[in-house]
């Protein structure tokens, strides 16, 4: 098993395993990519390390992928070189969790996933016109996202209807 596989393994289960013992963990929601529009990683909640199980999982048929493979060679619009590889965050689904539901897009079937919190079952899924690698984000009962179609998107969290795009 090669090391990006391992890592994405990890961050699955590990975001799987807390968001499903949430209850132990207090009610504090995780809406956007690394908690809060600062990015602070950070939560008032407290974890009962005790409590963590395995409650349920979610396997993708299809593994996500990359945009592009390897390292950037150069940043044309800044007129940089031998640039250092950042392009692999989309290597792996990026959960967010709100109102006892996990959200998520994907890279390799272009859709956005809401399953639900308590046993993983799908609520919902719509499909857009590309690859969705960026964390979605969660405000007032409505789920932000963007595409490589072009387009930023606002559906309603409950329904996983389209609001606007």
């Amino acid at each position: 098993m090669d090391q990006k596989m391992s890592r994405l393994i990890c961050l699955v289960g590990m975001t799987i395993v807390m968001a499903a013992t949430r209850t132990g963990c207090g009610s504090d929601d995780w809406p956007t990519w690394r908690h809060d529009s600062g990015r602070s990683g950070v939560t008032e909640a407290k974890l009962e390390v005790q409590r963590l199980r395995k409650v349920w999982e979610w396997k993708s048929p299809i593994r996500p992928k990359t945009a592009w493979p390897g390292p950037a060679k150069w940043d044309a619009y800044a007129n940089l070189k031998n640039l250092i590889w950042m392009r692999d965050y989309d290597a792996a689904f990026h959960p967010i969790v709100a109102s006892d539901r996990v959200y998520f897009g994907s890279s390799v079937d272009d859709s956005l996933r809401c399953l639900s919190l308590a046993d993983g079952s799908e609520l919902w899924h719509q499909i857009v016109d590309g690859p969705i690698r960026s964390t979605p984000t969660w405000s007032q009962g409505r789920v932000y996202f963007s595409s490589d179609d072009g387009r930023a998107y606002c559906h309603d969290a409950t329904t996983g209807a389209s609001l606007w795009n």
